[in-house]
């Protein structure tokens, strides 16, 4: 026994340092393996809020293009609405004889605004122009009624027409 006491009296620091040393490794991987899943979990906590904002940045891109399209859809005054159909007339050779708005109707989230016009046409190819720049104007509108007669004495169309506006209510 005195040889063990002896021998552990002489390596007590050495025995003493790796006692230490082991008790530093413990803690230190008990530190590290917590940092691990905290660091697992602050990752998957990143991705989430990556995922959101890409949401949110796709949420804010639509409201975008939602407000332009209610701006460009968005109820005119009929003044201005008769003055873009006038334009149109104009520029495909059509004369207005009258127009007129006949009243506004509320269908669910849209207005429509229809018009009555008389006009005159030289032939069906100039109405047919004509009715086709008015389809695909940016004002959104719609020709929903057509009766064509012919004008022998001008040898022109004389035609009544039935023209919605249409325009998204908030």
């Amino acid at each position: 026994m005195d040889i063990n006491i002896t021998t552990l009296s002489k390596n007590k620091n050495v025995i003493l340092n790796i006692a230490l040393i082991l008790a530093a490794f413990i803690v230190a991987f008990n530190i590290y393996g917590k940092k691990a899943v905290e660091l697992r979990s602050l990752k998957e906590k990143k991705e989430m809020e990556l995922k959101k904002n890409k949401v949110v940045e796709d949420i804010s891109q639509l409201e975008g293009k939602l407000n332009k399209y209610k701006e460009l859809f968005s109820k005119k005054d009929p003044t201005v609405i008769m003055n873009n159909i006038s334009d149109i007339a104009g520029s495909a050779g059509i004369k207005i004889n009258s127009i007129k708005p006949i009243g506004e109707k509320k269908e669910g989230s849209y207005i429509e605004i229809p018009f009555e016009l008389i006009i005159n046409a030289r032939s069906f190819h100039v109405l047919g122009e004509f009715i086709s720049k008015i389809e695909s104007h940016n004002d959104l509108f719609t020709v929903e009624m057509a009766n064509i007669a012919p004008d022998v004495e001008k040898n022109e169309l004389i035609v009544n027409l039935v023209i919605y506006s249409k325009a998204v209510t908030d």
